[in-house]
């Protein structure tokens, strides 16, 4: 952001440096749906556990990196099934064709019993409830091999589907971040103008395909070192910024 539109230095607890206000240019937020609003790590982490304990030598940084690079953008684009991805994935890894069929259908079911009980992060309600209260328009642009109408059904488990003016989803787009059509698409359904909206989300090449199609980034709890315009370690910091 441009240094001559932001507002005075502020120090904030739990920040690592000062940041500046938010610019008052700022019309709407764009937000990543997991793990920004809700923990997707859960199941990640049990099916760590359960490869680990069948003998595969890795570890969590290592094995989901390859996995998000090479198979979670098809996904989340609807151009391949969970199942096919992860079979594909596992045999890559080295695991057997026999340990793959199962470890495919346990993983299956309990990625389902964990994506019908979501539970927001710590503050995001609240927060949420503020940013709109304040007049402030809010919206999804969630990587997700769910629809946009699906997504708006898991915003009201959560209790937070009333905040968002837009929800829109990768899967109906059939491109997924950081493809500039998914910020773009969110950009236009506002009726603004990328310069007028600030993208939330914790993801270094996420952050980057908002910042090259000309939108204003905030990191939350994401990679330390993520280029953004402010890295925030809470939530609720978002009020420091817009308050």
């Amino acid at each position: 952001m441009d240094a001559t539109r932001l507002s005075s230095h502020v120090s904030v607890i739990g920040l690592a440096e000062p940041f500046v206000l938010a610019p008052p240019s700022t019309k709407a937020l764009l937000f990543e749906l997991t793990d920004v609003l809700y923990e997707t790590t859960v199941w990640r982490r049990w099916l760590l556990r359960l490869l680990t304990r069948m003998g595969l030598s890795t570890n969590y940084q290592a094995f989901f990196d390859h996995w998000d690079r090479l198979f979670l953008g098809e996904i989340n684009s609807g151009r391949r099934t969970m199942r096919d991805a992860l079979a594909t994935f596992l045999l890559s890894e080295g695991l057997a064709p026999t340990l793959v069929d199962e470890i495919v259908s346990a993983a299956g079911a309990q990625y389902k019993a964990i994506e019908a009980e979501p539970r927001l992060l710590p503050s995001v309600a609240t927060t949420l409830s503020h940013l709109s209260g304040r007049g402030l328009p809010l919206a999804i642009s969630a990587d997700s091999d769910q629809s946009a109408d699906q997504v708006r059904e898991k915003l009201k488990k959560l209790g937070v589907a009333g905040q968002f003016r837009q929800v829109i989803s990768s899967r109906d787009l059939r491109s997924a971040k950081p493809e500039p059509v998914c910020y773009l698409a969110a950009v236009t359904a506002l009726g603004l103008a990328p310069h007028d909206v600030v993208f939330v989300g914790c993801r270094p090449a996420h952050l980057a395909g908002a910042a090259a199609v000309g939108l204003g980034t905030i990191s939350i709890g994401g990679t330390a070192g993520a280029a953004a315009d402010h890295r925030l370690t809470r939530f609720d910091q978002l009020l420091d910024l817009y308050g």
